[in-house]
């Protein structure tokens, strides 16, 4: 990888995962390689365009915002144009392929030549906000249609949703947004159903039927019964729309409970999606001459969904143990898991400790004296369009 226009010191790396048509043995189904610039911190916010796989822009917690248009071997540091700081979220236009939007806590911003230059947009009168969206979502069937989403994190007062019916030039106020919703995740169109759109929230799952004017609040009984909703995400083919959420794991008994639900019906109802081939290995540990002091149950996090085809998604597991505890064969290790039916049944896709026997990160030499955390994801994105092209970063590496 070659970097320019930046100075960085440490070491941090994205990891893409491709999926080769033939392999031997499990690991060698998922090939994760290293593919983000040098440096300190970890990636927070990345996004492939739906146009172009090689396309892809990032950002770093502590030393800067990049793009690559060749797929991760070369990245430009974007500060020297602009100085985003924290980036909340990225979006392309749907058919622009050069148009792409930005939330950071620079502001609102959007560029018109693939992330080159930027200029900030203005909110509309009365929205009085130093820092951009944090979530952003373009309505694949209607390009001129997008909704955003301006969340005030420091002050919790609550926020509004803001929408456009010009593809992006001009942004008008449709709702409120209540404080007491808490992070919000992400937002899906629904492309069977003209007008309706699914938001996620740590409170709640919020569906409008009217492109944002009015919303009804569902998933309460998920929050009731297992906390704060983690993280949320979806997709529809305009045949089907699949939403999926995380919420904390426990153990009733000896049964494995919470983790990952999906819905199939726009975020109304909630079913715990199916376990199969995921890790609901409990790690126990015992000191003081065998008391029981503490148990390491993994809790699923971060939801990636190709937008596109929503019977694909990618899900982190992070089982916040320290990991001298931890089988270095892989049993209970972080790592991220696959559906490709709707989490009827999932496949583990990364093992990322060098002693495991299905170890599978491309150019290993460069990144295995590096990969000791070993932690679950900080973000987890997969291209729109391709399934098989996805980032995963932790706090080591991207």
């Amino acid at each position: 990888m070659q970097l320019s226009q930046s100075s960085c010191w440490g070491l941090g790396s994205a990891l893409t995962l491709n999926i080769p048509i033939t392999h031997e043995g499990i690991g060698a189904a998922y090939d994760w390689t290293p593919s983000a610039p040098s440096g300190g911190g970890c990636f927070t916010t990345t996004k492939v365009s739906p146009h172009d796989d090689r396309f892809i822009l990032v950002n770093n917690d502590m030393f800067g915002t990049f793009r690559t248009l060749d797929g991760g071997m070369t990245w430009e540091d974007l500060a020297a144009c602009y100085h985003f700081r924290v980036v909340y979220a990225w979006a392309y236009h749907p058919t622009d392929s050069d148009r792409v939007f930005a939330g950071a806590t620079s502001g609102f911003l959007q560029s018109h030549d693939r992330g080159k230059t930027w200029q900030r947009l203005d909110y509309p009168e009365g929205l009085d906000c130093p820092h951009g969206p944090h979530v952003i979502g373009f309505d694949r069937t209607r390009p001129n249609i997008a909704l955003a989403v301006v969340f005030n994190m420091v002050e919790a007062s609550g926020g509004a949703i803001l929408s456009t019916h010009d593809g992006g030039d001009s942004w008008q106020i449709v709702s409120e947004l209540p404080a007491e919703l808490g992070q919000v995740h992400n937002l899906v169109f629904d492309d069977s159903k003209p007008g309706t759109v699914i938001l996620g929230a740590a409170k709640g799952v919020l569906r409008t039927e009217d492109n944002g004017l009015t919303w009804r609040i569902h998933g309460r009984e998920l929050v009731e019964t297992y906390g704060d909703i983690r993280h949320f995400d979806g997709g529809s083919d305009g045949q089907q729309t699949i939403l999926y959420a995380t919420v904390p794991t426990r153990y009733q008994g000896q049964c494995f409970d919470g983790g990952i639900f999906r819905s199939l019906d726009g975020g109304v109802t909630w079913e715990p999606a199916n376990r199969q081939g995921l890790d609901t290995y409990i790690k126990k540990e015992y000191i003081r001459d065998g008391d029981l002091e503490k148990e390491y149950a993994p809790d699923y996090t971060w939801l990636a969904v190709c937008a596109t085809k929503p019977n694909v998604a990618y899900v982190g597991m992070d089982r916040n143990c320290p990991y001298d505890f931890l089988d270095p064969t892989g049993k209970g290790r972080d790592s991220v898991f696959r559906t490709e039916d709707g989490g009827k049944t999932w496949a583990r896709t990364l093992w990322q400790h060098p002693d495991m026997q299905d170890y599978n990160i491309a150019n290993r030499s460069w990144v295995t004296g590096q990969w000791g955390w070993q932690t679950g994801p900080t973000y987890l994105t997969v291209s729109d369009t391709n399934p098989n092209h996805v980032l995963h970063s932790n706090w080591n590496s991207l």
